[in-house]
């Protein structure tokens, strides 16, 4: 009799690790698509900056060049009643992230502080960024101070598409509320810190529609990490959810992913 029970114990325990170790191999992060809007965040807020260095009607473009790997031009266009800066990278390499292609800079003066309704519109034209090519527009526009005199910003992207080597394409289009917190009165971007939350729908590269809201994303790029220190975003891919967690403000690459009550951590590798 307690053979029996013994071994119906037993069997009992094997039931349960056999569940829940069923319960652990069922959580497997879509990483891949994780990956893809990582990289897109980061592509949408390191050309934001770049337009506070280049965009500028007191720096001399056509007389100065920021590293022998970069060529700067501007003009006036009356047709477009704007400045045309087109930025073209020469094999640039900054932080281990290899640059090549244009991006173009079409600005009236005074967009950074919204002087006469002045705006700012960022096209990339067949950019390669860690070897994905990225086409598309990002309208910008000054929307006044904060509560702590942060100077805001919203950015309209219009479909901006990433290719990949597999020729896979990730692309979307997304409304964004950005503020700078620190950085915005100096030239260079190593200063930068700034703030975005936004709501973006898009598809993904295996040609299914998604949504991702970011809640108050977090840059900081004094450092050379390549993530948000802190902020979320929620993903929604085929009716599944995922929730980024970047942490509480440490500069590192990790971040958690949260999904049907289950999480583990993880770390970026920007190289896809």
């Amino acid at each position: 009799m307690k053979l029996s029970i013994k071994i119906t114990f037993f069997v009992a325990v094997l039931a349960l690790i056999s569940v829940f170790s069923a319960c652990q191999k069922q959580f497997s992060p879509d990483l891949r698509f994780i990956q893809s809007q990582i990289l897109a965040d980061r592509i949408v807020g390191e050309v934001f900056t770049s337009a506070m260095q280049y965009a500028d009607n007191n720096f001399e473009f056509d007389k100065s060049s920021f590293s022998n790997s970069i060529e700067i031009n501007t003009y006036w266009s009356k047709s477009q009643r704007r400045f045309i800066t087109t930025v073209d990278f020469i094999s640039d390499i900054q932080n281990g992230i290899k640059r090549n292609g244009e991006i173009i800079y079409k600005w009236q003066k005074g967009w950074k502080l919204g002087l006469y309704n002045a705006k700012l519109q960022i096209v990339l034209k067949d950019f390669i960024y860690d070897n994905v090519r990225v086409n598309g527009k990002i309208n910008v526009q000054f929307t006044g101070f904060d509560d702590h005199q942060n100077p805001q910003f919203q950015l309209i992207v219009d479909n901006l598409s990433l290719k990949f080597n597999d020729n896979t394409k990730f692309s979307f289009s997304s409304n964004i509320h950005g503020a700078y917190l620190n950085g915005f009165y100096t030239l260079f971007p190593n200063d930068d810190r700034f703030t975005l939350s936004f709501k973006e729908k898009g598809i993904s590269r295996k040609g299914k529609s998604f949504i991702v809201v970011g809640h108050e994303l977090i840059y900081d790029f004094s450092k050379s990490n390549f993530l948000p220190v802190t902020g979320t975003e929620v993903m929604i891919l085929a009716n599944k959810q995922q929730v980024i967690n970047y942490g509480d403000g440490q500069a590192d690459d990790k971040f958690i992913v949260e999904s049907s009550n289950q999480s583990d951590e993880f770390i970026w590798k920007h190289h896809q």
